[in-house]
């Protein structure tokens, strides 16, 4: 935990354009499956990210988040959710009149969950993509899609998605 506050305060000094991310969306299995009827939980993701420079067309930047995701099973009377701390090094943006169409490729590390076995689904990949409306300067709205392929969960492969909602706000700097 020290290293990811010291490697923000490190990322913020370095940067003069720092934003704060927040998405509510669905997460479910989102590839073929075994579990008996599966449905979806409620999803969401707060992040803070750096070099978000609302001039620029293209723009790459930089995010640090906390993200819960999961899905239930059982017509929804079982639930198996997950608490990941993400790291996205990968984001790239492009903006034409004030609409913006983002893709991000990340990794995080799963820190707390309900109805999963800790040891083997400690890592997992995500990666998606945002199509959002600049309305001022500091503030973006729009629909996102993320997908995330936990590692190490048994012997099938579940890959977790959905759409969501997203706000980001640019801090005035």
């Amino acid at each position: 935990m020290r290293r990811i506050a010291l490697l923000f305060l490190l990322l913020s000094s370095l940067s003069h354009a720092i934003f704060v991310d927040a998405t509510l969306q669905d997460s479910r299995i989102v590839n073929d499956n075994s579990i008996y009827k599966p449905e979806g939980i409620i999803g969401f993701a707060l992040e803070a990210g750096f070099f978000n420079e609302a001039e620029n067309r293209v723009d790459y930047t930089l995010a640090l988040g906390v993200r819960r995701f999961g899905y239930s099973f059982s017509n929804g009377d079982e639930t198996v959710d997950s608490w990941a701390v993400e790291f996205k090094p990968l984001m790239w943006s492009i903006t034409l009149w004030d609409i913006s169409f983002e893709t991000f490729l990340g990794a995080g590390t799963i820190f707390a969950g309900h109805h999963y076995n800790n040891h083997n689904m400690d890592v997992n990949i995500l990666y998606g993509y945002r199509l959002g409306y600049r309305i001022c300067p500091q503030l973006m709205a729009g629909i996102s899609y993320t997908e995330l392929y936990p590692l190490g969960v048994s012997n099938e492969m579940f890959t977790l998605g959905g759409w969501g909602i997203n706000l980001q706000y640019s801090l005035p700097w």
